[in-house]
């Protein structure tokens, strides 16, 4: 897609209440047979697929809120209509809803093995279409209940970034109604797998999943956000390095290093280090900020030069710019000593080019360290 946002696509509504992918995936299909199946006037057929939806969705409901827990019997038991008079207990299924279902009351008779029985069944044209919009009342009303009881899934919330500029806006409120296995879902799965539908990283839908990964990530425990940033070392053990550097530059902060092993973050590190030495990056230097406090004094003394030389001689104001707060962002981040260390590799650099004669550089850099001894402002 070379201009313009992606589109959004079916694969999330009708069912975005439904958490689990594959049993998603399932439904959207069998949803789309039922309008091909009403194009072609195949009544029976969407009487069979009407059912087949509607049991689906009210015995995963029930399953999902811990119907069994609560009552002692197993939804998974239940036919269609126990199923029905379950969800209406639950309030989540209204009175018409219910009524209606008489429409689709005979579909399993439809395959039955029996001729009698089978030949019982008369479905017409306006059967037909009544069971079709009793799936759709169906479907509003369990995802209705479903978000009062239960919040948003994941899906929803992608599904409202994707569609609505202003989403982040009222991000935080979205999030308070969402519980945690759904937030991890949206950091380990559901943000990071839809990233990269989009092939420019300046869509703004795309600009628009970044900032709520951060935000999702950081509203969770720290067992979930390790799963998260391993992902990352997944990916750049085995991934194409185009992959590796749209999913870091995205996902990816220096801060990130404590969720990992030693060994782990050593990986890491020397990844960042040399992709930074190879050719800096506005957006590299972003994923980077953080890093300093996981550096040993080698490598300290590698990500400090490298930003000094950026900061001097970087290709465009812009990457002048963040070099230069990049480094102060590492300064002031850092614990006591690590500071200490910034400092004293700074103050030998301008030592350095103040005896190459490059006064300017060597003020540059007098200034930097100037600003570090004023109270910090932030």
């Amino acid at each position: 897609m070379a201009t313009g946002e992606a589109t959004v696509t079916s694969s999330v509504a009708p069912f975005d209440f439904i958490s689990d992918q594959r049993f998603r995936d399932s439904l959207v299909a069998d949803y789309g047979e039922i309008a091909t199946c009403l194009e072609r006037r195949a009544w029976k057929a969407v009487h069979v697929l009407a059912g087949s939806i509607i049991e689906a969705i009210l015995v995963d409901y029930l399953v999902t809120s811990d119907y069994k827990k609560k009552s002692g019997q197993d939804p998974l038991t239940f036919d269609l209509f126990k199923a029905i008079e379950a969800c209406k207990a639950e309030g989540v299924l209204s009175n018409r809803a219910a009524e209606l279902s008489s429409v689709i009351r005979g579909y399993r008779n439809l395959i039955h093995p029996g001729r009698v029985v089978r030949l019982n069944e008369k479905i017409d044209a306006n059967s037909g279409i009544v069971a079709k919009a009793l799936v759709d009342m169906v479907i509003d009303e369990i995802r209705a209940g479903r978000k009062q009881k239960y919040g948003y899934t994941a899906e929803q919330i992608l599904l409202k970034l994707e569609s609505d500029d202003s989403a982040l806006s009222i991000f935080s409120h979205l999030l308070n109604e969402t519980n945690e296995f759904e937030r991890a879902r949206l950091i380990l799965e559901v943000l990071p797998d839809r990233y990269f539908f989009y092939d420019n990283h300046l869509y703004p839908v795309a600009e628009r999943l970044r900032t709520a990964f951060r935000r999702v990530f950081d509203s969770l425990p720290d067992e979930i956000r390790t799963k998260a940033v391993k992902r990352f070392v997944t990916i750049l053990k085995e991934q194409p390095g185009e992959e590796v550097l749209k999913y870091e530059t995205a996902f990816f902060q220096g801060r990130d290093l404590k969720y990992l092993t030693t060994q782990e973050a050593a990986l890491v590190k020397e990844h960042l280090l040399h992709r930074l030495g190879s050719e800096i990056t506005v957006e590299l230097c972003f994923t980077a900020v953080g890093m300093a406090s996981f550096l040993n004094p080698s490598e300290t003394a590698r990500y400090i030069h490298i930003l000094i030389r950026a900061m001097v001689r970087g290709k465009g104001e812009s990457i002048r710019n963040i070099a230069r707060s990049t480094l102060s962002d590492e300064y002031y981040y850092s614990q006591l000593e690590q500071q200490e260390r910034i400092k004293s590799l700074v103050d030998s650099k301008r030592l350095e080019y103040s005896e190459a004669d490059l006064g300017g550089t060597a003020n540059m850099l007098k200034e930097l360290l100037d600003s570090w001894s004023e109270e910090i402002p932030f």
